[in-house]
C-alpha cells in the first residue's frame, strides 16, 4: 500500500505477502491502484483513508501487545450527493505455491461455517474456477497452512464465501498482474488466490455510513491458544483419521511438558508410557 508520499506501508504481510483487501463494488479486489493516506501509526494501531469514486474508506488495526489476535475495523462513508449500493466484501489474499505431493502440508484457502471447516484445494481452484458457498451463516474464513493461520472473523455472520484464483502478484507485492512473473531461480512465480467474506449487500444514503469490525488472526495454530480466544478457531486444527487416538495424547503430551518443562523429556515421557 502506498501512501502520498510513495513510501511503503507494511501494514498486513507474511511469507509471499498477505493483503486484506477490502471492497464495497463490483469491482475485483485491487491491492495496488489507490492511494492511501495513513491517518495514525503507533505501535497499538494504525489506520488509514482512500477514496473510490464518492465512498471515503477508512480501515483500522489494532495490535496487541502479546499474541496474534487483532482488532480490524473498515468505516465506509458515502460523502456524494446520491444513495449508494454497497457489494461489501473482505478478502485475504496470498501467494499460494502447489504442494509437490499429496502427501506434502499445502496452503489452502478456507471457510468455517456451522462448525465445521472446509478447505479449499488451489487445484480444484484452478480447474473449476470460482467457488461460493452460502445459504448459511459463514463464521470465519481466510488461508491456511498445518501449523498457520490468517483468519478473518467477522463481528456478525458473513453472508457468503468465495475463493478463486486472481493472478499473480507482481514483484514489490503490490499489483496484480496477468502473466506469471519469474523467480530469483527462472521459476514460474505462485499465483494468487483470494479468500473472500461476503457481508450482506446494503444501501448507503448520502452522508450514511457503515461499519464493519473483525477480529482478525495471524500466527500459529497452537490449540490452547485458539481455544483461549474463544472464537471458535481451534475448530481449524485437524488431527486426521486417528483424532481419537491424537487428542488425549496432545493432552498428556502438554501436561507432561508442565510439568518438566522442556518438550525434548516431554515427548521421552510420553514415549515410555505409550510402550506401558
Amino acid at each position: 500500500l502506498t501512501c502520498p508520499e510513495t513510501e511503503l506501508v507494511d501494514l498486513v504481510e507474511q511469507q509471499h505477502g498477505y493483503h486484506l483487501v477490502p471492497t464495497f463494488t463490483s469491482d475485483a479486489p485491487l491491492i495496488g491502484g489507490r492511494r492511501w493516506e495513513v491517518l495514525e501509526s503507533s505501535d497499538e494501531a494504525i489506520s488509514y483513508r482512500t477514496r473510490h469514486g464518492d465512498l471515503e474508506i477508512v480501515a483500522s488495526y489494532t495490535i496487541p501487545e502479546q499474541g496474534f489476535l487483532l482488532g480490524y475495523e473498515v468505516v465506509v462513508r458515502n460523502l456524494g450527493d446520491d444513495s449508494r449500493s454497497l457489494q461489501p466484501r473482505f478478502s485475504v489474499i496470498e501467494a499460494i505455491e502447489r504442494a509437490e505431493s499429496r502427501y506434502a502440508a499445502s496452503t489452502t484457502p478456507f471457510v468455517t461455517r456451522e462448525g465445521k471447516t472446509k478447505e479449499y484445494q488451489v487445484k480444484q481452484i484452478d480447474k473449476r474456477g470460482l467457488q461460493r458457498m452460502d445459504g448459511v451463516p459463514i463464521m470465519f474464513g481466510g488461508v491456511m497452512h498445518r501449523y498457520w493461520m490468517t483468519a478473518l472473523v467477522p463481528n456478525e455472520p458473513a453472508a457468503a464465501f468465495e475463493t478463486a484464483a486472481i493472478g499473480w502478484l507482481s514483484d514489490d507485492g503490490l499489483e496484480l498482474v496477468q502473466n506469471a512473473p519469474l523467480t530469483e531461480d527462472a521459476e514460474l512465480a505462485p499465483k494468487a488466490y483470494r479468500a473472500t467474506l461476503a457481508m450482506a449487500d446494503r444501501t448507503l444514503a448520502p452522508g450514511e455510513s457503515a461499519t464493519y469490525t473483525f477480529d482478525l488472526f495471524m500466527g500459529p495454530k497452537v490449540l490452547s491458544d485458539l481455544k483461549e480466544y474463544g472464537l471458535g478457531l481451534d475448530q481449524t486444527v485437524k488431527y486426521g483419521l486417528f483424532s481419537i487416538i491424537a487428542r488425549p495424547m496432545l493432552w498428556l503430551l502438554n501436561f507432561l511438558y508442565g510439568l518438566v518443562g522442556s518438550w525434548g523429556l516431554a515427548i521421552i515421557l510420553l514415549t515410555a508410557v505409550v510402550k506401558l
